[in-house]
């Protein structure tokens, strides 16, 4: 043989190598697997054989179909699969099966390339495309804007780069792709320390989480929730967002700062202090006290007196005085320079 090891992918090749008798040198093959599909393990129970290994990753078709139901609510979807997946796998009483769990009619519509797809989705509420077909980016992003124009959510079972090149939602996790390739060099690892491999088939348990795209999302108008915030990672590009005014990190904190009902207390209560301050100061402040008077006495009993009870009399007092050094002056005065400080210290604490 040419090669020292083969690592195979997909449908058609997984297919062709499975049915080899004899593997010369050490061979992997990764496969994707519903777990409606393998509910028995069925498909998985391969013999003992010397120089090969199956491993596969579980999806559950009825998951994703939840996910795209909470989204958009459909009534019909069309579920493209690859002709030659379709052919190798009964999934006909599979679907059926979802689809009356979840109240909604899902059709399976077999394709080869991707004209088939753009072909077949008049008359549906949505799509969901299920794998493994390999399209380029460039494909992916042509139908994602078809689905798009066409007003029409999509769903993919494939991981999150297609959701970045435009299709609505998966259900992968961006780390999913380190978890794989951790995998794979284990298994290669073995094979070049010589090591048999342990089993003939074994499961990749991956992390699983809704990842969406933003910009396709507000392109068909689906509503987003606040419950998608906590367990949903967003994807595109969120420049593009539309608002009526656009916040840096650091205005937002002086946003948040300036309209904090809790801070605005505390700041009117420091302002406070520094009055308390003043007005302890003001007992070293001189004291001016001014008083007037005056009388007037009837005019004829002014004249009777003879002048000593003059018939208009007025008399003013003006009092000056300061305080030199007072013990419970100074005490106050530092009192409240104290409470000022910790006051600031309270606010910076918030």
């Amino acid at each position: 043989s040419k090669f020292d090891i083969i690592i195979s992918f997909g449908s058609v090749n997984n297919k062709v190598l499975v049915e080899k008798q004899d593997y010369p040198v050490p061979t992997i093959i990764f496969g994707f697997l519903s777990k409606e599909v393998v509910a028995d393990k069925s498909l998985l129970d391969f013999k003992k054989v010397e120089n090969f290994t199956a491993i596969a990753t579980l999806h559950s078709y009825e998951e994703d179909l939840t996910y795209l139901k909470q989204l958009v609510s459909p009534k019909r979807v069309v579920v493209f699969v690859e002709q030659a997946f379709f052919d190798a796998i009964p999934l006909e009483g599979v679907f059926t099966s979802i689809g009356q769990t979840l109240d909604m009619e899902l059709v399976l519509v077999p394709f080869v390339a991707l004209d088939d797809i753009m072909d077949h989705v008049e008359g549906f509420d949505a799509v969901y495309m299920v794998g493994g077909y390999y399209f380029s980016d460039d494909e992916i992003k042509t139908l994602a804007r078809f689905l798009i124009d066409r007003k029409l959510p999509s769903f993919t079972t494939t991981p999150v780069i297609d959701v970045e090149n435009g299709l609505l939602a998966t259900n992968h996790d961006k780390s999913e792709i380190e978890q794989f390739f951790r995998r794979v060099a284990l298994n290669v690892e073995s094979v070049v320390l010589g090591d048999e491999f342990s089993e003939p088939s074994s499961f990749l348990v991956l992390k699983r989480g809704l990842t969406l795209n933003y910009n396709t999302a507000r392109a068909l108008g689906i509503p987003l929730k606040y419950s998608y915030l906590t367990n949903t990672s967003f994807v595109g590009n969120l420049t593009e967002i539309s608002a009526d005014k656009k916040y840096s990190l650091l205005e937002v904190m002086q946003e948040a700062i300036a309209e904090n009902l809790k801070l605005k207390t505390v700041v009117q209560d420091t302002l406070l202090s520094v009055e308390d301050v003043k007005l302890a100061k003001s007992n070293y402040l001189p004291n001016v006290t001014a008083s007037a008077s005056g009388v007037y006495v009837d005019p004829n009993l002014a004249e009777v007196a003879n002048g000593q009870n003059p018939e208009l009399s007025t008399f003013g007092n003006i009092t000056l005085s300061q305080t030199v050094f007072s013990e419970a002056a100074n005490a106050n005065i530092s009192i409240q320079k104290a409470l000022r400080e910790a006051q600031k210290e309270n606010y910076n604490s918030e």
